[in-house]
């Protein structure tokens, strides 16, 4: 009798800990976060580089983001630039981080 009730709370325990982790499996891909790329920060030539759907809090992402996605795009002046998302689907929205690839050389003294 306790094993019973010892073995469904481990299951319970693992399946929760599998939906928080692995949500992103579950169906979330780019299109969502390349509409937010195009629409609120004005990229063009959007595209997908990498895609990372489990345990994306160990990425750079939140703990209950589902996917993450990395693009190669340009702005509007035609400047080249990557920047990664993070989609917290279904409830969440989608996070946009540039990555930076060099320092800042203007905050530096020569």
């Amino acid at each position: 009798m306790h094993n019973t009730k010892r073995i469904a709370a481990f299951t319970a325990i693992f399946m929760a800990f599998v939906l928080m982790f692995a949500r992103g499996e579950l169906g979330v891909g780019p299109d969502r976060s390349v509409k937010i790329l195009r629409s609120r920060h004005f990229y063009r030539s959007v595209t997908v580089v990498d895609k990372s759907r489990s345990f994306v809090a160990f990425e750079g992402c939140d703990l209950f983001d589902a996917a993450k996605f990395e693009f190669t795009a340009r702005t509007v002046y035609g400047k080249p630039i990557r920047v990664y998302t993070c989609d917290a689907w279904p409830f969440g929205g989608v996070s946009v981080t540039p990555i930076t690839t060099r320092p800042n050389r203007k905050w530096y003294p020569n």
